[in-house]
């Protein structure tokens, strides 16, 4: 039982050994606690916000960069470099789910224009802070040419809108926070977009890692000057930093691949605990390098490994996952994963094969009557799925669908 096999026609397949992405919680929980204190911290100072919206910034680009002042930030922060926007990803859908707080179906923006949005059923979160407490005051900064006009109302007290001139936007942000007394500023720069356009999104462009580090260095000098105000003792600000959306290596974005999507955001406030949100575990677009196995010639193609570390004994517990993808039934039983001679189910070993629209498990000792065969979760919808089978010696077997118990064999 030493020989472990992968097989399946028309079926991607990956080891979570081999591969991990992610989608972040795109709504955390900013807490008041500090670690440590048993009872929650009411704060009675007056609560303020900026948001830092970053144009083009691929999330998984932050986090190779190691940018100082966001690594610092996050020692205080909710924080993931791989969240993943709407699956229209171009600058208008994007802008439209940040302020709105849904997706394309309901705001319906789906083009770099924000005429057909629905903002009346569904308006900015700038004006639902209005509808709530008319005296709030909140400025908008913003330097991506889409944003002149068309998302931004009289919820806002003022827009000043600075086309293409990110660090024009930052010296306006700066001066507002040092002598205004505004409870919420947005701030957006598109430096990273415009140098991903022109010369490609990712840290192997020159350009775009510098366009990075000027961010980053923009950051560092509005967080300085929030932290310090004349007022700032009486104060307790939320600093949200979130890209709107990503891009490719060849300049292009807007589309429902992993890069266009993939974002950062971070949550940031001095009484917060470090809180990292990883990549999820499945239902993520996948990019890298899968297994993808066909008939050809009449024949199925399987890849296998005559590795020892495969051989789990007879005594030893232990789990098999895999990631898997199916758009199809089967009209046979082609094995995903085995270590055993799959000519008939009696033989010793351990597998887990695709029968109709269904994953199913089959398990056998070299005793007699020793055979179990039960089926697991059903696999079609053509996504990303993780399947956890854990084998207990004492006759437990447990499966598992996207880390959710799907079924439990004795």
């Amino acid at each position: 039982m030493n020989i472990l096999k992968f097989s399946l026609r028309n079926v991607c397949v990956v080891l979570p050994i081999a591969i991990l992405f992610f989608q972040a919680c795109n709504k955390p929980v900013i807490l008041d606690r500090e670690a440590g204190e048993e009872e929650t911290v009411i704060s009675l100072k007056k609560k303020k916000v900026l948001v830092i919206a970053l144009d083009g910034v691929v999330g998984a680009s932050v986090e190779e960069m190691n940018l100082p002042t966001i690594n610092k930030m996050q020692e205080n922060s909710v924080s993931s470099f791989y969240g993943l926007i709407d699956t229209i990803s171009n600058a208008g859908t994007t802008w439209a789910d940040l302020l709105t707080g849904t997706r394309l179906n309901k705001h319906n923006v789906k083009t770099e224009n924000f005429s057909a949005g629905n903002f009346t059923q569904y308006p900015s979160f700038l004006k639902r802070l209005k509808d709530q407490n008319n005296q709030i005051r909140s400025i908008a900064i913003t330097t991506l040419p889409l944003l002149a006009t068309g998302v931004f109302g009289t919820e806002v007290e003022k827009h000043i809108h600075l086309a293409d001139k990110d660090q024009a936007a930052k010296d306006s942000a700066v001066n507002r926070l040092k002598t205004d007394d505004l409870d919420l500023l947005l701030v957006d720069f598109s430096i990273a977009n415009r140098e991903g356009k022109t010369y490609g999104f990712g840290t192997s462009v020159s350009q775009y890692r510098q366009a990075l580090q000027t961010i980053d260095d923009y950051i560092d000098e509005l967080v300085y000057t929030v932290e310090h105000r004349d007022a700032y003792a009486n104060e307790d600000w939320l600093i949200v930093v979130t890209s709107t959306h990503g891009g490719k290596p060849d300049g292009t974005y807007g589309g429902n691949g992993p890069l266009d999507r993939n974002v950062f955001s971070l949550y940031y406030n001095p009484d917060q605990k470090k809180t990292v949100v990883p990549r999820p575990l499945f239902n993520i677009p996948y990019d890298g390098n899968f297994i993808r196995f066909n008939v050809q010639n009449g024949a199925q193609l399987h890849a296998y490994v005559n590795n020892p570390a495969y051989n789990f004994g007879t005594s030893q517990n232990f789990t098999v996952e895999m990631r898997i993808k199916s758009d199809n039934t089967t009209s046979d039983d082609p094995p995903l994963i085995s270590n055993k001679n799959w000519a008939s189910g009696g033989n010793p070993g351990w597998l887990i094969f695709k029968q109709g629209n269904h994953t199913r498990i089959n398990f056998a000792t070299n005793v007699s009557g020793s055979r179990l065969d039960f089926n697991g979760p059903v696999f079609t919808d053509n996504k990303w799925h993780m399947v956890s089978v854990s084998f207990d010696r004492k006759g437990l077997i447990s499966v598992y669908q996207d880390g959710i118990l799907f079924h439990r064999a004795i």
